[in-house]
């Protein structure tokens, strides 16, 4: 055997032995790439399928946060209003009802202010004798005693602590030899807060006007208060009926609205024309918003369940039924129709030639053909605009309502009176017949104290038929009762009477019904179940690749072991060669 050749053992005599911690580390990674490297792979797709499933959540959580700001009535009951001139300015509510109406301002509130003589500076004195100043105010009366020398500071200063903030007084600096006087108005505008002043002396004696001219003594007055302005009530027509109001910011005559009267109008000026309608600004600003985030849900739906063919390569969902569900139950409802048959295609615009022929039709909704969804809101501001009870419809649904009601029978005589007849509980009081006159006018007495309590019962009264009967109507549809016993006498029946109501659901519903699924989607059901899954898989990936690389140690720690026994012999076994191949070497010198 030549030096340096490898036996049977595959170990190198007379050479470095090739059982060393390269061989092991070979094979080991030789082991590696068949036991570990494909549970390593699976964890690898495992946690890409895992940030996919967090990406998913957060996606679906986004989508279902707008669909849910979506459906809030707000959306909705946002209102605008406009008016035709400067003379007033209106600010409504949201949820008020939509309406037109007309105003002309005829007179404007104003408040009492009253203005003194003249005085050197703030602390001159106004009284050398002294009284008392009474200042009465509705069924209030402010009484202030005047000492002797008195100043103007002074008095402004008693009148502001003592008014509950229902009076001003102040010292006006007007310029002049003698510049400062004191003004004093009410905070509040109109009649019911007009001031009046009444002075005493140090007796206690009014000081009182000349019945003759109707002047003061001027020598006893404590202060001589001349009016600047009177106070007056504001005076408006509100489609054509005079409205009288103490203060030119009238907020209690429709619900919800508010009415600021600013100027006075001639005779001969148009009433101001208010309409209060509806601002579906907001509502095309959540359709944009709900359009971005169907479009970034659906493009990661396709990314995570698609097969790309030419690549091989495919989203970490693909085939899980689930997921492939997710998409097919948005696009369901999102596009679904309501109970009228009607859905987003139907927010729309024709397009038409010069001849007024529609040549196409522009859509505010448009899917590509890759599934992208476009929002244009132009169109959806022209169909708002052309017909925003068809928006509103289209969305929150409506209802047709059919008023509630009861006819009473003929009425034939009507004479003394009556006192026991109520609408919902409540008297409409005592109506005494006037002798002679007709059952219609008789009956329009009666009539007439039904309706007075409307606001109280939402009931009104009309006559029917030949005016001899009387007819009670709820137009919102709810439930009234007639009772007493006089209700006979008015030919009413006492019970109760109600109308119908027939809802029909708008899209929002349908938003309402993809919020609950996006809801359960994310809650105890299919994401819920993905996580866990995922979860499950991943710990026993996990442990399972852990015992591996525990057997895989053990078994290359053995290795080492017994590679180094075998170095040893190996090495005794080349020391008594390293002999034998001396002896060999020897005996072949003495041979030549």
């Amino acid at each position: 055997m030549a030096v340096g050749t490898v036996n049977m053992l595959g170990v190198s005599l007379g050479g470095e032995s090739v059982l060393n911690a390269d061989l092991i580390d070979q094979l080991k990674e030789a082991d590696k790439s068949v036991m570990i490297k494909p549970i390593e792979d699976q964890l690898t797709k495992l946690y890409k399928k895992q940030e996919d499933q967090t990406k998913l959540t957060e996606y679906l959580s986004t989508f279902f946060d707008i669909v849910e700001e979506f459906s809030e009535d707000l959306t909705y009951m946002k209102r605008n209003v406009t008016v035709s001139g400067d003379a007033v300015s209106v600010t409504a509510n949201d949820g008020v009802d939509v309406q037109d109406f007309s105003i002309k301002v005829t007179q404007l509130a104003q408040n009492t202010v009253m203005q003194s003589q003249k005085y050197e500076n703030q602390n001159s004195v106004f009284s050398e004798t002294g009284g008392r100043l009474e200042i009465k105010q509705g069924s209030s009366t402010l009484s202030i005693d005047v000492h002797a020398g008195m100043t103007l500071s002074e008095l402004r200063d008693e009148i502001n602590n003592r008014s509950d903030g229902k009076i001003t007084a102040s010292i006006l600096n007007t310029g002049g030899d003698n510049p400062y006087s004191l003004v004093i108005r009410a905070n509040d505008s109109g009649t019911q807060n007009a001031l009046e002043f009444k002075q005493f002396d140090s007796s206690g004696n009014e000081i009182v006007t000349d019945p003759s001219d109707g002047s003061y003594d001027a020598d006893a007055l404590l202060i001589n208060l001349e009016s600047v302005q009177e106070a007056q009530d504001a005076k408006f027509l509100y489609n054509n009926i005079e409205i009288v109001r103490s203060s030119n910011s009238v907020d209690d005559l429709i619900s919800g609205v508010t009415i600021d009267l600013k100027k006075t109008m001639q005779d001969t000026e148009s009433p101001v024309q208010v309409s209060i309608g509806r601002d579906l600004s907001v509502l095309s600003e959540s359709l944009q918003k709900l359009t971005d985030a169907y479009n970034t849900l659906t493009k990661f739906l396709n990314d995570i369940t698609k097969y790309d063919s030419e690549t091989g390569e495919s989203g970490s969902f693909l085939g899980d039924s689930r997921i492939n569900a997710i998409k097919s139950e948005i696009n369901k409802i999102f596009f679904g129709e309501n109970e009228d048959r009607k859905s987003i295609a139907d927010i729309n615009r024709p397009v038409k030639n010069s001849k007024g022929e529609v040549t196409d039709v522009l859509y505010a909704f448009n899917l590509s053909e890759n599934g992208t969804l476009s929002f244009d809101q132009s169109v959806f501001d022209y169909a708002a605009g052309l017909d925003p009870d068809m928006i509103e419809r289209l969305f929150r649904g409506y209802s047709d309502v059919t008023p509630s009601y009861t006819v009473g029978s003929t009425v034939t005589t009507l004479s003394g009176e009556i006192s026991d007849l109520t609408i919902n509980g409540v008297s409409i009081g005592n109506v005494t017949f006037n002798a002679g006159a007709s059952v219609s006018d008789n009956l329009i007495l009666i009539l007439n104290a039904i309706n007075k309590i409307s606001a109280q019962t939402g009931v009104s009264a009309k006559l029917g038929g030949a005016g001899t009967s009387l007819i009670l109507t709820n137009a919102t549809g709810g439930e009234f009762t007639v009772g007493g016993s006089d209700a006979s006498v008015a030919g009413l029946k006492t019970g109760s009477y109600k109308g119908t109501e027939s809802v029909r659901d708008g899209l929002f519903v349908n938003l309402d019904t993809l919020g609950e699924t996006i809801n359960g989607i994310l809650g105890e059901s299919t994401m819920k179940l993905v996580k866990d899954e995922l979860s499950v898989k991943e710990k026993n990936l996990t442990e399972g690749l852990q015992k591996v690389l525990d057997r895989l140690n053990a078994k290359y720690d053995l290795m080492t072991t017994q590679f180094a026994s075998y170095n040893a012999i190996i090495s005794r076994y080349q020391s008594s060669f390293n002999s034998v191949q001396m002896l060999i070497d020897q005996a072949a010198a003495d041979k030549s």
